[in-house]
């Protein structure tokens, strides 16, 4: 009975097989898109710390969905 509802808990946070796991992050190619911007200087903002992100391995930089929303509102107030 408890694995079933594990296995619910799980289908609900991943979708169906189907479709594909939403990402938690953008590439920082994305956010220049999202805002507009050259990827050059996109990137050269989030170097700086302007932009909200995390450098993972191999030097690839990502900026986690819901820190990026929520920096991109403080700049709407």
């Amino acid at each position: 009975m408890k694995t079933n509802v594990i296995g619910k808990h799980v289908r609900h946070c991943i979708g169906s097989r189907s479709q594909q796991p939403r990402q938690a992050a953008y590439t920082v190619p994305e956010v220049a898109a999202l805002l507009g911007l050259s990827p050059g200087n996109a990137y050269a903002l989030v170097r700086r710390g302007s932009i909200p992100a995390r450098r993972m391995s191999r030097g690839q930089w990502m900026v986690p969905k819901r820190c990026f929303h929520r920096w991109l509102e403080g700049w709407s107030s």
